[in-house]
């Protein structure tokens, strides 16, 4: 089962590598908020992942475009659950349903049910499935990239920097209507566009979105 993590509302995962792929990456496909290589990520999508997060927080069904900082963070978690896919089809590792189902019942035992499990990580119950099928994602990687390794920052750090090598082999570009990508070890996300890093800023750290029951 995962480790004690950050609770997914902290977990906005990743980070690294040069400013310069930035802008070294190619085109926007039309139409699309961001390409991770080949793959499209649509606004449709960012629309709808930013609405479901502003009405989870409470802040209402508002329309994406009246949240820029919102669909950033919206957008941002989209391109690093896609570089995590990729990641493990590289890494040739999968997680079952039946995983997660494990997962699932074991977080029961300490929270009592699924509700208080998605509550206790600030996860809308709908999404709870998705979450706990990508902390054990992240769990898998971490073990792979780092063998061994026991230290939860050192295997963080460790996904972080194998993610963010992905991310420069694909190339990452980001519509000007949301800023940009920003791959710079503080951020690994998108940005306004005046809101790039600062040499010598510690990294944000991939961790596991969900919490994991006491042992």
């Amino acid at each position: 089962m995962p480790r004690t993590t950050a609770t997914a509302s902290a977990a906005l995962v990743s980070a690294l590598a040069a400013l310069v792929a930035m802008t070294a990456c190619g085109p926007v496909h039309t139409g699309a908020a961001a390409t991770i290589g080949h793959t499209r990520i649509s606004v449709a999508q960012v629309q709808a992942a930013t609405k479901a997060t502003l009405t989870d927080s409470g802040s209402g069904a508002a329309p994406a475009a009246d949240s820029p900082d919102a669909e950033r963070a919206s957008l941002t978690t989209l391109i690093r659950n896609n570089l995590l896919a990729d990641a493990a089809a590289a890494k040739q590792i999968t997680v079952s349903e039946g995983d997660v189902q494990d997962l699932l019942a074991n977080l029961r035992k300490s929270t009592g049910s699924d509700e208080n499990t998605a509550k206790n990580n600030n996860i809308p119950l709908a999404s709870l499935h998705q979450v706990a099928y990508q902390g054990l994602l992240v769990n898998k990687l971490e073990a792979v990239v780092a063998p061994g390794q026991t230290d939860s920052t050192a295997l963080s750090t460790a996904l972080t920097n194998y993610l963010v090598t992905l991310a420069k082999q694909r190339g990452v570009t980001v519509s000007p209507r949301y800023g940009a990508w920003d791959p710079d070890p503080a951020q690994f996300g998108v940005v306004a566009a005046d809101g790039f890093s600062t040499a010598g800023t510690a990294p944000i750290a991939v961790q596991s979105p969900i919490a994991a029951p006491a042992s």
